[in-house]
Formats: structure tokens, C-alpha cells, sequence
């Protein structure tokens, strides 16, 4: 069956033949979840911790900077802040696609930036999770 791309984003990612939903990355999420041009993202920068020298069949740092460069994204969470329905929320938006949504020492922190802005601002933090887990390749974070 053909399904055109711009008949599936009109019915929001959900197959109209059969009903199935299309995996949502992180800003396809943020499109659907907040109001047009009101995100704005927490600063982040991207961590390069490999404590373990972790390989299996390609180097942990190999498979951060392709996860990097397939989506665009420097770690498997985005956040920042923005409205909804007009009302002002902290966000942290996982995304699957780069590497499982796995949790990462950078995510962690990221995380806990989206809610120490969502306490300091007094806003509710909304969180969209899509983890496989936490991210063994880095070990137990400090």
C-alpha cells in the first residue's frame, strides 16, 4: 500500500488504513505537544563520557556521534520550555531513536535542569518518556 507522507502527518501520524502509529521523534513530539513558536530549548552540551572504553562491535564514542548525526539531536532528551493551550511548562521530550532513549549521565542531568527550571519558575514539568533503559556503555554516573 502507498501512503503518501503529508496524508499521515495530516492524520497525526496514525496510519488512516490501518490505524498504526508512526514512532514520534523528539521535535516531530514537541510540534504535536506545544504552541507554535513558543519552545525554547534549556541549554545543553554534548557529554563524551566513555569511563568504560566500552566496545562491542564498534566504539561507544563511535556510536554517540552516529546516534548524533542520524538525528540531529546531542543526546536522547530535549528540553526546554514553552506553552500550552497558553500556559507555560518546562519540558523533557525523550526520543527513542537515538540510542533507545537510553538514559545517559548528559540525559540525567538534562532531566534534572528541566525541573529545576520548572521549580524555579513555579510551572509544571511535563515529561514525555521513550527510554529502552539506561545506557550501560557509561556505567553508574557521578
Amino acid at each position: 500500500m502507498l501512503l503518501y507522507r503529508k496524508r499521515l502527518r495530516r492524520n497525526l501520524d496514525v496510519c488512516p488504513e490501518c490505524g498504526a502509529n508512526v514512532r514520534l521523534g523528539a521535535p516531530e513530539r514537541l510540534r504535536q505537544l506545544v504552541d507554535e513558536s513558543s519552545f525554547t530549548a534549556l541549554p545543553d552540551r554534548p557529554v563524551d563520557a566513555d569511563p568504560l572504553g566500552f566496545v562491542d562491535v564498534l566504539p561507544y564514542p563511535h556510536r554517540l556521534a552516529a546516534a548524533r548525526a542520524g538525528t540531529g539531536l546531542t543526546e536522547a532528551v530535549v528540553c526546554g520550555t514553552a506553552t500550552v493551550g497558553g500556559h507555560p511548562v518546562a519540558l523533557a521530550v525523550m526520543d527513542f531513536r537515538f540510542l533507545g532513549g537510553s538514559l545517559g549521565c548528559a540525559v540525567g542531568e538534562l532531566i534534572t535542569l528541566a525541573a529545576e527550571r520548572a521549580l524555579a519558575d513555579r510551572i509544571p514539568l511535563v515529561l514525555v518518556t521513550a527510554s529502552g533503559g539506561a545506557r550501560m556503555q557509561e556505567a553508574p554516573c557521578r
